[in-house]
C-alpha cells in the first residue's frame, strides 16, 4: 500500500489576546497537489478547560453545477 502526502507544514505563529488573555496558534499548511493553503487556529482561553479549534481553508475551488 502506498502512501500519499496530502498536506506540508509551512510555518506557525503564536499569539495572546492583551485584552483576554486569550493564547492562540497557527500553524499554516500547503496542499501537495495545488499549494492551496490552509490555517489551523488554535485557541486556549485562561483558566478554562475548552481548546478551540478553527480550521480556514483559503481559495477552495468551487465546481459550477
Amino acid at each position: 500500500m502506498s502512501k500519499k502526502q496530502y498536506s506540508t507544514f509551512v510555518k506557525y505563529e503564536t499569539y495572546q489576546a492583551k485584552a483576554t488573555g486569550v493564547n492562540a496558534i497557527a500553524l499554516y499548511y500547503t496542499n501537495s497537489d495545488s499549494e492551496e493553503m490552509y490555517t489551523s487556529l488554535i485557541r486556549l482561553l485562561p483558566g478554562g478547560t475548552t481548546v478551540e479549534w478553527e480550521v480556514q481553508l483559503h481559495a477552495v475551488a468551487v465546481d459550477e453545477f
